[in-house]
């Protein structure tokens, strides 16, 4: 579904920002629009530019964090 974005939101991990049209599955386009964050966009002219689907992109590549070495207990002092 095309959605118009009114507020800044996330969609399937991805930040959008007011103004923004994207194209979004319904699910995730049903609940922002009930939400007031989005409204449904009208189709697009043929050379207007569209965000590309959310849900076909890659996310971005996070790093792994670092292990961490297990604390040892100390004693209990009685």
């Amino acid at each position: 579904m095309l959605l118009e974005i009114l507020a800044q939101t996330s969609i399937a991990g991805r930040p959008v920002r007011p103004g923004d049209v994207v194209d979004a599955a319904d699910r995730d386009a049903r609940y922002l629009v009930l939400r007031g964050k989005a409204r449904e966009a009208q189709a697009p002219a043929a050379d207007a530019p569209v965000a590309q689907e959310l849900e076909q992109s890659t996310p971005a590549e996070v790093p792994a964090p670092e292990a961490r070495k297990p604390r040892t207990r100390k004693p209990r002092e009685t």
